[in-house]
């Protein structure tokens, strides 16, 4: 018989009794689980062994919460009604949309009513509209026809609420709570379920697993949930001589033909001789959660536990009450004993852990709630979205708008149909009459198998596209199918195509954290592409990007997906002309421009007519592999097991895809460089800054308006879209009673107003330059993070070299990013960043804050946050040397004081010895 067994219990608080209640839900194989009164709050972490986890805490006060624990494998929806608190009448309820193997749905609904509370009509109201539903709860509601002993209020409000919605209690008479104080049994729990499901209920009972003064409530139904195929390949054991053996019988009858349709139809066969060589050849397994079971002692306590407790229960025994009261308390001792123990074994594994990718693993999975695919109900113009198809889609319509063709009343349409015509004349001419030298040839020559398996060795095995080739799959692949790739890469390049299936994007989309979940705009896209296809395009990224560089046709000031620049040089250049114009006396202008949705809205005739610039020396097939990349692609978006239609995206470069990073810098490759005298220019893909300088204010924002305009005009031009309301502005200067009323600077007719800070990269710049905001951040982030390692520092937890090993990677980096341009912060700032560096140490030797901070660095042998510093300084200006976007600074730098270059510089000249003095 088919049987599906779901619980309920109100558990007085789920960590408490976490222990015994994985071991109920093994031992009764249920399939949901209802939880009242989790007793949790919003910051809570909670995981269940192979069960994911839908809950809701209290929003003001202590106490309540509900959760529905769910079967990892079984296929489910989160459920919102969209009632009002007041429609809620103080009800708490979470709920879930499952599939049975006869594939009808079942809304399943937890409610916990705390007392004094009635049921909400209006809830169970919106419940019935299913007609297959289960309601589990604690209603603190009673009525004599329920099998209770009295009758309250709620009680009749229930009782009414059941006429009115045709719902059915499937109660029998056994108690479902035992009254700690009298011990007197009654029945508070019910489970409510809609004339179908009754019919199909098979059996309901109650249990004496738990510790709560609530049992366990069992119901179990004749259907079985509709599960996910967790079915996976096991490469461990995979004989890959056999799989590479079959891969070279399939390709003996292939022969290449260059036609467009053709490629495309190669690009599949490619990759379905990978996939039917792996059924062929590579055995399946399921793959199964491990249960956590107790160990046999805990197991044999609470086996007599649940016996005393049906005695109590049946003869009302005072002699058995005390019994069972010193028996639990016994049994919760052994799980606080078994609850250090197990924690001891994940520390001993934690110091044992060599592999990188194991080892941040399991400090991700003790630091948060695990990630499940579940995607929470949505809410489009007021209407709650439950259903996962109709979630794509509206993920899928939020994408298309996104990626539709960028317009704006400022735009200039004169030049787009321009650009237009141009596209379409270019598009109808097969020749290509530029002259390119042998050098530029170089972009199509034919690729060899080395020069695949240079840049497949750089790839790693992450989630696979629509085609589900993985990257080791690729990998274990025969010498002859690298020839064949070979020549179906060096055809692509040489006919100017990038076949069809590798522009197929499948997107999941994830949620932003700190972001209303019930927004589509609080999702951010992670495109899945073939990986043939992302293979493919890291060799004509790698190949086009010197081309790029070698010609010199970036900016020298564009620091964005470059190889030898970062984020530090562009924060480093702003830095040091404040602190020098400070020296001069004079005042530092500076703007911060927010591009809205640069990447997603790059126009694509507008980058197809840049490739066409005679500056870039493209081959007409390099021109045209660009163009086909571009177009007809196809995004699809996946929410649980349930797939969108597609749709093509008019605009943007295509996100997750190698090449797309490039293709924006050329794009914006010839946006405004100001004369010297002007201003200057800072860029790091999309995030734009200028800045002027001078002894007036007035002259300085005259000239910081010329280099607006002449954005304005570029961004019209190119169709590119900036946001004046989050534009930034700031006025850098040592003098605090400066008017402002003589700047006057507008962007698209929109005021720009004055911030006394801007984020720049990821960096706080304040007006005077002091660095105590960007210090108080750091120092908020540190003891964040120095909170979760606490929990890796407990009397028996993880070894000294782990928790440092930890510090290390988790949070010294935030004292540490672009440090070059902030290094001349006060004394008093770096110990603010030094005390956390000491907390930390002593920490992971578990040694009292009194002990010596020279002491606890002399015996791990960590660097004090200053000589980290001078470190990192000292690196930084060996490579900055060879950074073109650096040298004007560095020349200047030998003639100024007091500005972070000059400090490294001097640094450089004098460096510090690095042993353990004595930190601040």
């Amino acid at each position: 018989m088919t049987l599906c067994t779901f619980l309920h219990i109100n558990i007085r608080g789920i960590r408490g009794n976490k222990e015994e209640l994985i071991q109920l839900l093994n031992d009764k194989n249920i399939s949901v689980a209802s939880v009242n009164e989790t007793l949790l709050s919003t910051k809570s972490q909670i995981k269940i062994p192979r069960y994911s986890i839908i809950r809701k805490e209290r929003q003001t006060g202590h106490g309540g919460g509900v959760a529905i624990l769910i079967r990892n494998d079984i296929v489910y929806s989160e459920m919102d009604f969209g009632l009002t608190l007041e429609e809620l009448n103080g009800n708490e309820y979470v709920a879930i949309k499952m599939k049975t193997h006869l594939n009808h749905f079942i809304t399943v609904i937890s409610i916990y009513c705390p007392p004094g509370i009635k049921p909400s009509s209006n809830l169970f109201q919106a419940v019935s509209t299913s007609s297959h539903t289960l309601i589990m709860g604690d209603f603190n509601a009673k009525h004599v026809d329920f099998y209770c002993n009295k009758t309250n209020s709620s009680g009749k409000v229930l009782k009414q609420i059941l006429a009115d919605t045709n719902l059915t209690i499937v109660n029998t008479n056994e108690p479902t709570y035992i009254s700690p104080q009298t011990g007197n049994t009654d029945i508070l729990d019910f489970i409510i379920c809609s004339p179908d499901l009754a019919s199909k209920l098979h059996k309901f009972s109650t249990t004496n697993h738990l510790s709560s003064d609530h049992l366990p409530v069992l119901t179990t139904f004749s259907f079985l949930p509709q599960v996910t195929n967790k079915k996976k390949y096991n490469y461990r054991t995979a004989e890959w001589e056999k799989y590479r053996s079959n891969i070279e019988d399939k390709l003996k009858n292939i022969t290449f033909i260059t036609t467009h349709q053709h490629l495309d139809q190669q690009a599949s066969l490619l990759s379905k001789i990978l996939i039917q060589a792996r059924e062929e050849t590579i055995s399946q397994y399921t793959a199964k959660s491990p249960k956590q079971t107790l160990p046999v002692h805990l197991l044999q306590l609470i086996r007599h536990k649940r016996k005393l407790r049906r005695d109590f229960i049946r003869f009302r025994s005072p002699h058995t009450k005390t019994e069972l009261n010193r028996l639990q308390s016994t049994l919760k001792t052994q799980l606080i004993l078994h609850r250090q123990k197990t924690w001891n074994t994940f520390y001993r594994k934690l110091d044992q852990d060599t592999n990188p990718r194991t080892f941040w693993q399991k400090i991700k999975n003790l630091n948060g709630d695990p990630q499940t695919n579940n995607t929470p109900p949505l809410k489009s113009s007021g209407i709650i979205i439950n259903n996962n198809a109709e979630k794509a889609i509206l993920f899928r319509n939020y994408l298309e708008n996104i990626h539709s063709c960028p317009t704006d009343l400022h735009f200039d349409n004169e030049w787009k149909n321009l650009v237009d015509k141009e596209i379409a004349k270019h598009n109808t001419n097969d020749t290509n009459t530029a002259n390119f030298t042998t050098e530029h040839q170089l972009l199509t020559k034919p690729v060899i198998i080395q020069e695949i398996q240079l840049h497949l060795k750089k790839m790693k095995n992450k989630a696979s596209g629509e085609d589900n080739v993985d990257t080791t799959l690729i990998k274990q692949a025969p010498a002859t199918y690298f020839q064949h790739l070979g020549q179906l890469f060096s055809t692509c390049l040489s006919t100017g195509h990038f076949p069809s299936p590798w522009k197929v994007a499948v997107v999941i989309m994830i949620h932003k954290p700190g972001k209303d979940p019930h927004n589509t705009s609080s999702y951010r896209p992670i495109s899945l592409l073939s990986h043939i296809g992302k293979l493919f395009e890291r060799i004509l990224t790698s190949r086009l990007t010197r081309h790029i560089e070698s010609m010199g046709l970036l900016g020298i000031h564009q620091a964005g997906f470059r190889k030898g620049r970062a984020t530090t040089d562009n924060i480093l250049r702003l830095s040091e002309d404040i602190h020098r114009n400070f020296n001069k006396k004079e005042i530092t202008l500076a703007i911060f421009f927010d591009i809205e949705k640069a990447f997603d809205k790059v126009w694509h005739n507008g980058l197809k007519y840049r490739l066409l610039d005679t500056n870039l020396k493209l081959p007409k097939s390099t021109q045209s592999i660009i163009s086909s990349f571009l177009d007809n692609r196809q995004i699809k978006v996946k929410v649980a097991s349930t797939i969108s239609t597609p749709f093509i995206p008019q605009a943007g470069v295509p996100q997750g895809a190698v090449l797309s990073p490039l293709l924006f810098l050329i794009y914006i490759s010839d946006i405004y460089y100001p004369p010297a005298t002007i201003a200057k220019v800072s860029q790091f893909a999309d995030d734009l800054c200028y800045w002027s300088s001078s002894k007036r204010p007035n002259l300085a924002a005259k000239k910081l308006q010329t280099c607006i305009t002449e954005i304005e005009t570029w961004t019209n031009m190119w169709r590119i879209k900036l946001n004046p309301v989050k534009t930034q502005c700031i006025l850098f200067t040592k003098n605090s009673h400066l008017q402002l009323n003589s700047i006057d600077l507008s962007l698209n007719n929109y005021k720009i107003t004055i911030s006394k800070e801007a984020t720049f990269l990821g960096v706080t710049f304040q007006n005077n330059m002091t660095w105590t905001k960007h210090i108080n951040n750091l120092e908020q982030r540190a003891n964040n993070r120095l909170n979760h390692l606490k929990a890796l520092c407990g009397k028996h937890g993880a070894s000294p070299s782990t928790v440092i090993k930890v510090y290390l990677a988790y949070i010294r980096p935030l004292f540490e990013y672009s440090v070059p341009a902030w290094i001349n912060i006060s004394d008093n700032q770096l110990q603010r960043l030094q005390v956390i560096q000491n907390k930390a140490l002593k920490l992971a030797h578990r040694l009292p804050s009194y002990i010596s901070n020279y002491y606890i660095h002399t015996i791990t042998g960590i660097q004090t946050i200053r000589q980290r510093h001078q470190v990192i300084a000292l690196k930084y200006m060996r490579t900055a040397i060879n950074n073109p976007s650096l040298q004007k600074t560095i020349q200047e730098a030998y003639t100024t004081v007091d500005t972070p270059m000059s400090f490294m510089l001097q640094l450089a000249k004098d460096p510090p010895v690095q042993n353990f003095t004595k930190p601040p």
